[in-house]
């Protein structure tokens, strides 16, 4: 049998076996961007890497308990890890090696500090409290605040809607994406060709004022209330005539493939005097916040190759 701390344990490591992935980023961070939410992800995979981690640990704790018991939980591990990227907006490629498209709810923003704060919650009252019904207890509330998120996400998503009946073409796709601090807060993108229509919404009550001038406060106040909004728009290849027909030559150069393949809103980031331009991808941009996803090509020379690179997360400009 598996019961009570093992159990826990062995969930817990199990949940967090599908990011071992990110160790690629410290190995080459275009692989990562390849493989990321890929192979460790897959639910057709799941079940071999649910056996391989059952086998290890069945061996590291001397046969102490059942296989059987182990794989289970291994199982259930996993796929609650797989089902809590699905609903975030970066996509996960849970059909993988069948199919390579990112499946994504677009309900939780990546890192949601409510959605963290019930799984504590949860663990902490487990503790002191039954066990079992803590975990379910939780589980319950996860599912009824997701939900919560989904029904907004929809109310964002129709914002986005009326604003792009606005406009003049019919060939718009629009997107609401969610945001950190608040289930309220919600990024819409509206895309007309080259075009990206851009405004931050708080979908119910005012935005929060913050004394001072920090990053909190520029974010905060960033999000409108939705008759408030103010829609910035974004030339997918930058504002410069002189740089946007190099900036399509080099976004369509095979070193990109890979920024290609993940970029659901391709941005021309930053044009380094013409040898270096760097793409970003407009989903994970968030006011005062440096983007986490910046890759560009370089060349030192105007008859040398295009050469890949990214720039470092801490590097702000």
């Amino acid at each position: 049998m598996l019961v009570g701390a093992p159990r826990a344990w062995v969930g817990a490591l199990s949940a967090a076996f599908p990011d071992i992935d990110y160790l690629l980023n410290w190995v080459d961070p275009v692989v990562y961007l390849d493989l990321h939410r890929g192979p460790t992800h897959s639910l057709l995979w799941m079940p071999l890497w649910a056996l391989l981690l059952s086998i290890v640990l069945h061996v590291l704790t001397q046969r102490r308990y059942s296989f059987l018991a182990l794989f289970q939980v291994c199982v259930l591990g996993i796929s609650i890890h797989i089902m809590g990227d699905v609903i975030t907006v970066y996509g996960t490629r849970i059909w993988v090696p069948v199919h390579d498209a990112a499946v994504t709810l677009s309900t939780t923003f990546i890192i949601d500090l409510i959605f963290t704060g019930i799984i504590v919650a949860g663990l902490l009252a487990g503790i002191r409290l039954n066990a079992r019904r803590s975990a379910r207890s939780a589980l319950a509330i996860l599912i009824v605040y997701v939900t919560l998120q989904a029904w907004l996400h929809s109310e964002a998503v129709d914002i986005a809607r009326r604003y792009a009946d606005t406009l003049p073409g019919n060939d718009t796709v629009h997107y609401a994406i969610p945001q950190p601090l608040s289930p309220l807060h919600w990024k819409l993108v509206v895309v007309e060709g080259d075009l990206y229509h851009e405004a931050y919404v708080k979908l119910y009550g005012q935005p929060i004022a913050l004394a001072g001038d920090g990053w909190l406060r520029n974010i905060l106040a960033s999000y409108l209330p939705p008759g408030e909004l103010q829609w910035t728009r974004i030339n997918r290849w930058g504002n410069d005539r002189s740089t946007e027909q190099i900036a399509r030559k080099v976004f369509l150069l095979p070193g990109l493939e890979s920024f290609r393949r993940f970029a659901v809103l391709p941005v021309l980031y930053r044009a380094d005097n013409g040898d270096c331009l760097w793409f970003t991808d407009l989903r994970f941009i968030i006011a005062d916040m440096t983007p986490p996803f910046r890759y560009g090509l370089c060349q030192e020379q105007v008859t040398s190759e295009w050469t890949l690179r990214r720039l470092p997360r801490l590097e702000k400009q």
